[in-house]
């Protein structure tokens, strides 16, 4: 099923079709080489492994972990209306992405450069300005997101699903060498060396994806877009959502799911402390998650290309509830190596199904502002769930945790399985 905003684009720009047909193969390489690459340091920035081990040597309050994985969700989610605004009225999205991509950089390194001077800070010190810097990484993440997420709409114009597939299986592939790596070093190094040296081949390995941005290939989209103030364009959020309702049920829907992901950032602490577990199997946790993402993310793009994004949410709703329900059923650490697989299988799903099936609910004119506007409402419920996470442990402990996570998956299922209408149906009809 074709969804409308492609039907439309054809029906109202047959030439500028023409035109990115041309372009299709060498932005579909380009942009799944540039996702994948960069999967690299992400896999060392691991919010789910790498960065609570970190953090675990600077506190003993589980709360501090749930605190990265929130900014890290808040950063990446919230500041995305700011960067629909900066983009919306701009014919082309390159050269946004590629510059935002540059102060990306910036973050990155500045994590490294303060993991290597760690021995000259106190431990409250250290956790300060690592938190700084690692709001700036998470922020700029974020500013890229509807400039890219825009560019991918009306340049990979069929089989987004397949993309997306294919994005996350190379990336997950990548990713998992980088996982091979962190393995290795965290056996081999003590800390904090090992995480010195992880911090500074994710800087290095990072600066592969600006070169290949440069090798995108933009036709400008020939719809005039007018300028609007800043204040325009966040009056425009009510309206938006009055006149797409679909679009409000997506939100909470989504929402719901997000909240599942609150014990995400435990798991692994919690298999390492309970089993006196080695800290190489934190990597060998990380493999796993990019390994199922990998192997799993082909399977996602081609339900939701074949049969919609609806029930590709429905699957990795369910997901979500039997990671926790294997934490909780835990009789050795191989469960949690299930909870590693489906945690990277639920991440390859919601990956393929974010923005495929906003491209579905927006106007092909508007894919940025309802990107930035979707992923800015959702911040505050991403970035409140790890919070919980943390406190829950903090205050009861992690099997409370994984318990109410469950009661939050088997909500979401139900949501989405008899509340969320299927957008490209709702197209059609």
């Amino acid at each position: 099923m074709e969804s409308s905003d492609l039907r439309e684009i054809a029906e109202q720009y047959p030439e500028y079709v023409r035109q990115v047909n041309q372009n299709y193969v060498r932005n579909f390489i380009w942009v799944l080489l540039d996702s994948s690459f960069f999967s690299f340091a992400l896999a060392i920035l691991s919010v789910d492994t790498i960065l609570p081990y970190f953090i675990s040597h600077l506190t003993d309050h589980r709360v501090w972990i749930g605190v990265v994985s929130a900014l890290y969700f808040w950063g990446f989610y919230f500041p995305q209306l700011a960067g629909a605004y900066l983009v919306h009225d701009k014919p082309l999205r390159k050269w946004s992405i590629f510059w935002i991509s540059i102060a990306e950089r910036v973050g990155i390194l500045m994590i490294a450069v303060l993991v290597q001077v760690y021995h000259l800070l106190s431990k409250t010190e250290t956790l300060v300005l690592f938190l700084i810097a690692f709001s700036v990484f998470a922020i700029t993440n974020g500013l890229i997101g509807p400039a890219y997420a825009d560019f991918i709409s009306k340049n990979i114009n069929r089989n987004r699903g397949t993309f997306y597939g294919a994005t996350n299986a190379v990336g997950g592939l990548i990713g998992f060498g980088a996982s091979l790596l962190t393995q290795y070093l965290l056996n081999k190094y003590g800390f904090p060396l090992n995480v010195q040296i992880l911090f500074w081949v994710a800087f290095a390995s990072s600066f592969i994806s600006p070169i290949l941005i440069l090798q995108f290939r933009e036709i400008p989209y020939p719809a005039i877009r007018e300028a609007e103030s800043l204040t325009q364009f966040v009056r425009n959020i009510p309206v938006t959502l009055a006149r797409y309702p679909i679009f409000s049920k997506y939100l909470v829907t989504r929402s719901v799911i997000g909240l599942g992901w609150m014990a995400n950032s435990f798991y692994a602490i919690y298999a390492v402390k309970q089993y006196n577990l080695s800290e190489g199997n934190l990597g060998t946790i990380t493999m796993i998650i990019l390994l199922s993402q990998s192997l799993l993310s082909f399977v996602w793009g081609h339900i939701g290309d074949r049969f919609g994004f609806k029930l590709v949410y429905i699957l990795s709703s369910g997901l979500i509830a039997l990671q926790s329900l294997l934490a909780l059923l835990a009789w050795g650490p191989w469960a949690f190596y299930l909870v590693a697989f489906c945690m990277g299988s639920v991440y390859a799903a919601v990956r393929a199904s974010d923005a495929t099936i906003v491209f579905e609910i927006a106007p092909p004119s508007e894919t940025s502002r309802f990107i930035g506007v979707a992923n800015t409402l959702l911040a505050p419920v991403f970035a409140i769930a790890p919070l919980i996470g943390g406190m829950l442990v903090d205050n009861l402990s992690y099997l409370s945790l994984f318990s109410v996570n469950l009661f939050v998956a088997i909500m979401a299922l139900f949501i989405t399985m008899f509340w969320l209408p299927n957008p490209r149906a709702a197209t059609i009809s």
